[in-house]
């Protein structure tokens, strides 16, 4: 269920590709950046649409709100504040049984 609603929504489902190419790995960077990143990224239009963060605050809002959502499909998303703002974003590895 928590993955159908990150698919539905525009920023949850671009996160989860994000994701997936950095396979298990991890990126750190400014909320500009990712944004710039994610926005490379998505379908032209999907960088327009109504719903989409026009900046690097509304990017950070609007993940504040799906953190819960992707630690469930294993990504880690952490917020930080010292001399600049950063993102962090971990996938973790599943364990296979």
């Amino acid at each position: 269920a928590q993955e159908d609603s990150l698919e539905q929504n525009s920023l949850g489902a671009a996160m989860v590709d994000f994701a997936r190419r950095l396979g298990d790995g991890y990126w750190k960077g400014t909320p500009t950046k990712l944004l710039a990143e994610l926005n490379d990224l998505v379908p032209h239009g999907t960088a327009y649409a109504r719903d989409w963060p026009r900046n690097p605050i509304a990017l950070s809002l609007r993940l504040n709100g799906l953190k819960a959502s992707l630690v469930t499909q294993d990504i880690v998303v952490v917020s930080s504040r010292g001399k600049h703002r950063e993102i962090s974003i971990h996938v973790r590895r599943r364990d296979h049984d």
